[in-house]
């Protein structure tokens, strides 16, 4: 700084000497100093408001850098004793100063727009090229000789010196050529001619003299300019230093606040100590109060004093110091760093010095408390098996604590190194952890202040293997990637983690059931919502809000529609409000009002409304009143419930129920009054006169409905319970009930709940005695009926069979004779079928197993010659009934196949085996649709000589084969042939069984 203003104060006294010689120059021109001094404040504005210490002097104009009035004057006095023309021009052609400008130029020249372009011109273009320090000569467009000097400031050409305007003394003007542009240009000659006379006749020698004043001015005014532009630039620099000095030193100040740092000087040769503002209240000594050693020495801690009394000394000698100790300010202890730095002279004597000192109490309670914090730690480490460990990645430096050598089972006492570690890793991680340190090694330079976190197993020395978690911070220091962090023992967590990972398959399904059922329960409660949504639209509940402080009323849209209002209309007041109750409930509604304002608790009741178009509905209401602090009433609101149609239900329910009791008194059908724990509360008469008890039975809890019902029946009352329960009602059903005297009456029973534990509930019991004989009756016609078709059928399949057997004694050809003997076999097939089911109970269903022993035997007799020999076997399912759809196709498959047996399969053999196999799949019964379904397999085998593979029953031409085919198609059925060892057909079909009323109707009865 100081150098800078040494600067600033050269600058004026080169300025000072400039003007000396300006003055000098121009001594007899005194009337321009004191332009100058009149212009000086004016110009100084000028300059500051036009230069800052950042702009250069190329960018300058002229009229920015003079002072245009100051030039002004003094151009004046130096026309007025030597008659030149002078100006000042920028390099635009501007004009900042004239004097002595001829009349020619200024009536004329510069009055034309065309001479006027060539003056403009003469100026700007003819005048270039000048060097600095020289001039220019030369005619002007408009004939006349001017004269130029160029102004440079700091090597920028910004403007010219003019003079001209003039003649030679020692030449004549061309007046033909000035009467000729007089004339071209408009001008009047005479005019003109005349300002031509005034021009000045200048002899060259003037001209010389002048030019040289010229050059020195064009000269001196920059000089002059750039000073002043220097003076003004070093001037705001100035400013600005001392602006920026007396914030660095407020900041100083703060910096020394904020960082608890205060300072101090010595000067020796004045005797004198100074102390920064900080450092007064580090110490705790006001400003004001003499700063002597002794001062400060007494606020040192006594057990430090002599410590820091040897080292201030020694840095009166000239020695540096940089202690810690405590003082004592105010009855506190305080920790300060105090740092000197004596200054010596040349000679090495003392002769001041600069120190600080800083408050580091809360850095040393800092410490204390780290320390306590480490020890902390390592007994935390020790109990809880944490070791710690630093790893310089680069200079392959590791260091352990203890329990990180007891975590890796290594010898504390052996320098551990990262191979020497990686042995311990377990062989089957011992890549991957490789490969991840690389990967975090990498990210860690990359990304400096990273953590990375790795888990391994490791072999210890004693043999077992341990799960270590190790989690590291990585960092960048002295260009060298250091890792530090902790590694524990998780082997009980990972054996957790193996066992929770067992049981997560089964709390995966547990958590996939808990979900459907919570989606469930989701969807029930949406639908809950919906419905209380709808019941809520459905009730017909208005709303109403009274603010008795401000008189408002506000009414819900419902409660508009209740009373017939639209919400167009305001609220109604308490007085239009009860306009509308009935004249004959106003009374009860208004005082049920009042003494709710009274405090009681609640207000309501049922009342009736009349609308504006005379209808009257019935409304249900309540109302509370809510009061201040001061039990003021304040507010009330309230809800309004249209019941009308309610009312009108309770209407239609009593008579409905007077209905039902006389439909209860009648004996048209038996009613009581029943519990599901088998009582009968109550009943009318006919039940009693149904059940053959009396009312004093009745009433003596002698009738039971679970108990007059015969055993058989009560999988049906079950059943019945169960909907009841669910839906509450059943379906009617049949049954029947024990009467007193012991016999037994069929009925028709309904029933339905009416609580809400679906516990108790009425039953409606019809007797359909006189139903159940017509139905009997009818059951025995239709099995008399089918008996007398299926015996007719019989007999004529046995005149059939006979006919064929008459038929075939005609003819002598065996094949002829035996293909009778075939189809009269099949007849009599299909006659056994007739046969069973007329000796049946009239159903439509046989015995499957009866008809196929029976039709065995009879193709046995058939072929008796042919099969003496032969074994029958047959291994038949029980209880397997067929209709005839299913019974007559099995029966001519059975035959064919027998017979083909008996036939061929046992050619020049005196004996084998034929066996006939009918059973159910297993699981291969199933419900659908109401039907019973179960699949059978039938198998017919013997061990003959086979059927030869090249044959294939497909194309064989053998009809029995091709009706054994057909007729397992028509079944929906599967034909399956094997030739190991003989022959075997297996045919797996399905049946569906039918209920036949009839049978059913007849074992009912029965």
């Amino acid at each position: 700084m100081r150098k800078r203003i040494a600067e600033l104060e050269k600058a004026n006294q080169e300025l000072r000497a400039e003007n000396m010689a300006l003055n000098r120059d121009i001594s007899k021109h005194k009337r321009a100093e004191e332009g100058l001094c009149k212009s000086e404040h004016h110009f100084r504005l000028k300059l500051e408001d036009n230069l800052s210490p950042t702009r250069k002097a190329e960018n300058l104009e002229l009229a920015e850098i003079i002072d245009i009035q100051a030039v002004q004057s003094i151009m004046d006095d130096f026309y007025k004793f030597a008659h030149i023309t002078m100006a000042l021009l920028d390099l635009k052609g501007n004009v900042l100063i004239g004097v002595g400008w001829q009349e020619i130029c200024t009536e004329f020249h510069r009055v034309h727009p065309e001479t006027c372009r060539h003056c403009v011109e003469s100026d700007t273009k003819l005048s270039t090229g000048v060097l600095p320090g020289e001039f220019k000569l030369y005619r002007c467009k408009n004939n006349m000789w001017d004269i130029v000097t160029p102004i440079i400031v700091a090597g920028q050409h910004i403007g010219n010196i003019f003079s001209g305007q003039f003649f030679f003394d020692d030449e004549l003007p061309d007046y033909e050529l000035f009467l000729s542009q007089a004339r071209k240009y408009g001008f009047n000659e005479e005019e003109y001619i005349a300002a031509l006379e005034k021009v000045p006749r200048l002899s060259r020698e003037t001209v010389e003299n002048s030019m040289s004043f010229f050059m020195k001015l064009a000269n001196m005014l920059p000089q002059l300019s750039h000073s002043n532009i220097k003076l003004a630039q070093s001037l705001e620099e100035r400013d600005i230093l001392v602006d920026k000095l007396e914030k660095n030193s407020e900041d100083f100040d703060r910096a020394q606040a904020v960082g608890n740092i205060g300072s101090w000087r010595l000067n020796v040769c004045k005797n004198e100590l100074t102390w920064s503002d900080e450092n007064h209240r580090i110490f705790g000594i006001q400003k004001g109060i003499p700063l002597t050693y002794e001062t400060f020495l007494s606020t040192v801690h006594p057990d430090d004093r002599e410590y820091v009394d040897k080292e201030s000394k020694a840095g009166l000698k000239g020695k540096p110091y940089d202690i810690e100790h405590r003082i004592v300010v105010d009855g506190k202890i305080k920790w300060v760093r105090e740092k000197a730095y004596p200054e010596l002279d040349k000679n090495g004597a003392l002769i001041g010095g600069f120190g600080i000192t800083q408050d580091i109490t809360e850095r040393k309670q800092a410490e204390d408390a780290l320390r306590v914090r480490e020890e902390r730690l390592r007994r935390m480490s020790h109990a809880g098996r944490i070791g710690l460990y630093e790893w310089n990645a680069d200079r392959e430096l590791i260091h352990f604590s203890r329990e990180a050598y007891e975590l890796y089972g290594c010898d504390p006492k052996s320098p551990i190194t990262y191979e020497k570690w990686l042995e311990r890793v377990h062989p089957d991680d011992r890549k991957m952890v490789e490969r991840d340190i690389a990967k975090a090694h990498k990210n860690a330079r990359n990304t400096p202040d990273i953590s990375a976190r790795f888990e391994f197993r490791v072999m210890h020395v004693n043999g077992t293997v341990l799960w270590l978690e190790a989690m590291s911070t990585y960092y960048l220091e002295g260009g060298d990637l250091i890792a530090r962090g902790a590694v524990r023992d998780i082997t009980e967590r990972k054996r957790a983690e193996e066992a929770l990972m067992r049981a997560h398959d089964t709390l995966e399904e547990k958590v996939k059931e808990r979900t459907a059922e919570l989606e469930k329960a989701y969807n029930s409660l949406k639908e809950s919502e919906r419905s209380l949504a709808e019941a809520q639209s459905l009730a017909h509940i208005g709303n109403w809000d009274w603010n008795l402080v401000t008189g408002e009323v506000h009414w819900s849209g419902e409660l508009y529609r209740i009373f017939g209002r639209t919400p167009q209309e305001f609220a109604a007041t308490y007085d239009e409000f009860l306009s509308y109750v009935h004249s004959e409930d106003r009374d009860l509604v208004d005082t049920a009002l009042k003494k709710a304002f009274n405090g009681e608790p609640s207000a309501g009741g049922d009342y009736r409304i009349v609308l504006a178009n005379g209808e009257e509905r019935n409304v249900h209401t309540y109302a509370e009143v809510i009061f201040d602090e001061k039990n003021s009433p304040i507010r009330i609101k309230g809800t309004v419930q249209d019941i009308t149609e309610r009312i009108k239900a309770d209407k239609a329910l009593r008579e409905s129920e007077a209905r039902l009791r006389r439909f209860y008194e009648s004996s048209i059908i038996g009613v009581f009054y029943y519990n599901l724990d088998g009582s009968i509360t109550d009943s009318n008469d006919k039940l009693l006169e149904i059940i053959g008890y009396t009312r004093e039975d009745l009433q003596a809890g002698l009738i039971k409905w679970d108990k007059i019902t015969p055993p058989e029946y009560r999988h049906l009352d079950e059943c019945a319970t169960a909907e009841l329960r669910a839906t509450g009602v059943n379906t009617p059903y049949e049954k029947e009930y024990f009467r007193k005297d012991g016999s037994r009456i069929p009925i028709i029973i309904g029933s339905a709940t009416f609580d809400q534990e679906r516990n108790e509930g009425i039953a409606f019991v019809l007797d359909i005695t006189e139903r159940k004989k017509a139905e009997k009756a009818l059951v025995n016609l239709e099995i008399t009926r089918k008996k007398e078709i299926h015996h007719r059928i019989k007999n004529n399949l046995q005149v059939i069979s006979s006919l064929l057997d008459l038929q075939a004694d005609k003819f002598d050809n065996p094949k002829v004779i035996e293909a009778f003997h075939e189809s009269q076999n099949r007849v009599i097939s299909m006659a056994l079928i007739h046969e069973e089911l007329y000796k049946g109970e009239g159903t439509d269903t046989l015995d499957f197993s009866e008809y196929l022993q029976e039709l065995a035997e009879n193709l046995f007799q058939t072929y008796s010659l042919n099969s003496k020999n032969i074994q029958l076997n047959i291994d038949l399912e029980e209880n397997t009934f067929f209709d005839m759809d299913v019974a007559v196709p099995l029966g001519i498959i059975v035959n064919e196949l027998v017979s083909n047996s008996l036939k061929h399969a046992f050619p020049g053999r005196d004996k084998g085996e034929i066996q006939i196999e009918l059973r159910r799949e297993e699981k291969g019964e199933y419900k659908k649709e109401g039907s019973k379904i179960t699949n059978f397999i039938l198998t017919v085998s013997d061990n003959g000589v086979g059927i030869p593979e090249i044959i294939d029953i497909e194309d064989i031409d053998s009809l029995g084969l091709q009706l054994v085919t057909s007729l397992v198609d028509q079944l929906d059925g599967e034909l399956e042939l094997k030739r190991n060892k003989g022959t075997e057909f297996i045919i797996r079909f399905t049946v569906t069984g039918k209920s036949n009323q009839a049978s059913a109707l007849q074992q009912s009865i029965e």
